[in-house]
């Protein structure tokens, strides 16, 4: 379970997450949305997203929060849930039962270099189909004055961005407040999600193709 004082975030401002109910793992305190950062993504991506997406990709799943939330914002949109980690996958299915999410345990998307004709052809004919990332950051992230954004050894934004080439039409990101700069031939929209203090907690990017 979440530690208490997540569960009591979510008793102050109800998300409809129901974060006493979920299952984690060691690294979810780090790797999962928290309650006092969801009313700040919910208002991002509905400024992003006006209609329901005809697929959402969780390329990143974990335990399945941000699955949720996706599901809680777009709740007639198909969600596949990727989870590399077996016994991660198992909380993650447990977490998503019955809110109609295909739960993929898989490495996010065969994760190459192009997409694979099998992925592409699955998601080719969908129109406003998007791809979200939560890349690893690491233990000391903090402590580093840039974070490169890798995933099973490929540049995460590499990867993530060759979608966009194939049938994915807008990729969201979540990026540490000192991620390495990175430039491409694409649209980029940045908004950032804040702690209660004040302080910078992460940011969110939309990336589409120009």
């Amino acid at each position: 379970m979440f530690p208490e004082w997540v569960i009591q975030a979510d008793r102050d401002v109800p998300t409809g997450l129901q974060f006493h109910t979920l299952r984690t793992m060691p690294a979810s305190i780090f790797s999962a949305l928290l309650p006092i950062h969801v009313p700040q993504v919910r208002t991002i991506l509905r400024s992003w997203f006006a209609r329901d997406p005809a697929l959402v990709i969780d390329a990143t799943a974990h335990v399945g929060v941000d699955t949720l939330n996706w599901r809680y914002l777009f709740p007639t949109s198909p969600i596949w849930a990727y989870e590399t980690d077996e016994a991660t996958c198992q909380a993650l299915s447990s977490n998503v039962s019955g809110k109609d999410i295909d739960v993929r345990h898989d490495t996010c998307l065969h994760l190459t270099l192009p997409p694979t004709e099998d992925v592409v052809t699955s998601i080719v004919h969908r129109a406003r189909t998007v791809l979200y990332v939560d890349p690893p950051w690491g233990p000391s992230y903090a402590q580093q004055a840039s974070v490169p954004l890798r995933l099973d050894g490929h540049d995460a934004f590499d990867w993530a961005t060759s979608y966009l080439d194939k049938g994915v039409t807008d990729v969201v990101i979540k990026v540490p407040f000192n991620v390495q700069a990175w430039e491409g031939p694409y649209t980029v929209s940045k908004a950032t999600v804040y702690q209660p203090s004040g302080r910078v907690a992460y940011g969110l990017w939309r990336i589409q193709s120009v």
